[in-house]
């Protein structure tokens, strides 16, 4: 036995079904409608810009982590920077490579 709330809500459903539909309707084409007509926001123009630097490290306990410190150290930036780094992202960014700041 169904309860009496549930058969009159089946009762409207099946009476204003329609209604529910065209009000759906209506309302996803005006959605719709109104993203069309809106203009997407104009994207920000980024700039990035970097500095390499050193700064000491904290004392180590270990003669391997002193190595690889010192090794680190000794990095230049044309070894982080090598021509077959540089020159795809100059293409692929479309940036003159007189406008690439030099270390």
């Amino acid at each position: 036995m169904t309860l009496p709330i549930v058969k009159r809500y089946l009762i409207a459903f099946d009476q204003y079904k329609l209604a529910g539909f065209a009000t759906f309707t209506v309302a996803l084409g005006a959605s719709g409608a109104a993203a069309m007509l809106m203009e997407p926001p104009a994207t920000p123009p980024y700039k990035a810009t970097g500095i390499l630097m050193g700064q000491s490290s904290p004392v180590i306990f270990s003669k391997t982590g002193e190595v690889i410190q010192q090794q680190g150290q000794q990095l230049a930036p044309e070894m982080l920077l090598p021509e077959s780094v540089v020159d795809p992202l100059l293409k692929e960014f479309n940036i003159p490579p007189n406008d690439l700041k030099k270390i």
